[in-house]
């Protein structure tokens, strides 16, 4: 993940306001060493693998040349490493 994405979960995390993360779950974006990374980073709240559907993204092009939507199988196994390391992890 970007710099961008480390500055924004530790914004968040220092923040008393309740909140969650959702990741998008398109490839080559997220895998499983990033997914991980993100899981250990985020503390206190729950973490969404999100389901991205065709053309429901801001640039539906993208998913024609280099983007893919990872599975229900695929994102269901990225949740249950969240889980093992004790996160409130689910697919949405």
């Amino acid at each position: 993940a970007g710099e961008d994405v480390w500055r924004g979960i530790a914004v968040l995390e220092e923040s008393p306001v309740q909140h969650e993360f959702r990741v998008p779950c398109v490839e080559p974006f997220i895998d499983t060493a990033g997914f991980t990374a993100i899981v250990d980073e985020v503390a206190h709240a729950p973490i969404f693998l999100q389901a991205v559907r065709g053309g429901n993204v801001l640039r539906p092009d993208f998913f024609l040349k280099q983007g893919r939507a990872l599975d229900a199988d695929r994102m269901e196994a990225l949740c249950a490493i969240g889980r093992q390391r004790g996160k409130d992890c689910r697919v949405r």
